[in-house]
């Protein structure tokens, strides 16, 4: 393979992963803790494919502004190439043990990062993981090795990991994962013996996308029914906005007696309430919230900052938008009852506590719905 024809499957792979990294901000699907680490790992493969192009566009070029952005730019390209494969390392741990405390106890697997950044900063005096000459052409110094062993030890990490948990994962996504962990592993071998090939990083950007196409999907973080958000992609959201420790309202809110639905019409009848009740939400909240089906006939809206005044325009909207719906004739008779929780920013309440505020309010609105139906009984 020519150096051109490196140029054109780096340029390929680039426009692939924008296009993916578009998709993902469109369907507003990066709340996701993995979700999020893929979403990182391609902004860092596409960073690595770029240097790689202008790398080899400098080299060689009698130039003095040439020299350093040749040295600059190989310097960054061994630094960020082990820390790549770091977050790869993370991706994987994350996917095996669904632990971000986990992660950050083994510090994302940036300790050969470390190591590189130390080796690259001696390299500037001394050059011992690669050189310029004076005609400005790079050559691998004896330490490069350290790079490439850094990498394939991680890489080596990540396959033993998946085997020994691979009970816990499907076939898809064990598939997926081997594939993410053997492209770059094949590519960066080819690379290493083939001097001048480029496809290490090229390879690692498919591993990416079929990571992506098997691990991320929608049908993944969307609720089948409903086509709401699901359970596990709320709580992702939530944890995200504790960290950056940002303000956010919980809405709980649950159908009225839903089991008498699906106890007088059918299970089919309840399925559609929940399908076109989820509409309604979604049509309600719009983009300013994160909508999801909690479980059963209970969901939960997530609305980044907000206020009490703008909770009760919310309720009065919806409740409005329930009795003025005419996509199905079950839903203008449906009741709901309606609970909110405020996160303010240096708030210590967990997820769980906050959740729980909101249940209670909506459970105590929903007694007062139960109490004003029996009093309208016995009248």
């Amino acid at each position: 393979m020519s150096i051109n024809s490196g140029f054109q499957l780096n340029i390929y792979t680039i426009i692939i992963l924008f296009i993916l990294l578009v998709s993902m901000f469109t369907k507003r699907e990066t709340y996701k803790v993995s979700t999020r680490m893929l979403r990182l790992i391609m902004l860092t493969v596409i960073t690595l494919l770029i240097i790689e192009i202008f790398s080899w566009m400098f080299d060689g070029i009698d130039k003095e502004y040439a020299y350093t952005l040749n040295y600059i730019f190989n310097t960054i390209f061994f630094v960020v190439g082990v820390a790549a494969a770091g977050l790869f390392t993370s991706y994987i741990d994350y996917m095996n043990f669904r632990s971000k405390s986990r992660l950050k106890k083994r510090f994302y697997y940036m300790h050969m990062a470390i190591l590189a950044l130390i080796l690259a900063t001696i390299n500037f005096f001394t050059p011992i993981i690669f050189s310029i000459s004076a005609e400005n052409v790079y050559s691998r110094e004896p330490l490069i090795a350290v790079g490439f062993i850094s990498v394939y030890l991680l890489l080596v990490f990540m396959l033993v990991q998946t085997f020994r948990n691979r009970k816990k994962l499907d076939d898809n996504q064990s598939l997926s994962m081997y594939v993410f962990i053997l492209l770059p592993f094949i590519g960066g071998v080819l690379q290493l013996f083939f001097y001048g090939l480029l496809i290490m990083w090229a390879f690692s950007g498919l591993g990416v996308l079929i990571a992506y196409i098997f691990n991320e999907t929608t049908s993944n973080s969307r609720d089948y029914l409903t086509k709401l958000f699901t359970r596990e992609i709320t709580y992702s959201y939530m944890d995200s906005m504790i960290e950056k420790n940002q303000s956010f309202i919980i809405i709980s809110i649950d159908i009225d007696d839903f089991k008498n639905i699906n106890d007088s019409f059918g299970h089919k009848v309840g399925d559609e309430v929940l399908f076109h009740f989820s509409k309604i939400l979604s049509l309600t909240f719009g983009k300013n919230a994160l909508v999801s089906r909690f479980g059963g006939d209970e969901f939960i809206i997530v609305i980044k900052d907000g206020s009490e005044e703008e909770v009760i325009a919310y309720h009065n909207l919806f409740k409005s938008n329930i009795t003025l719906y005419k996509g199905y004739r079950f839903i203008e008779k449906i009741n709901f009852s309606f609970g909110s929780s405020f996160r303010e920013i240096d708030s210590i309440e967990s997820i769980d506590d906050l959740l729980e505020v909101a249940d209670d309010l909506m459970y105590d609105e929903k007694a007062q719905h139960k109490n004003k139906k029996r009093r309208l009984t016995d009248k």
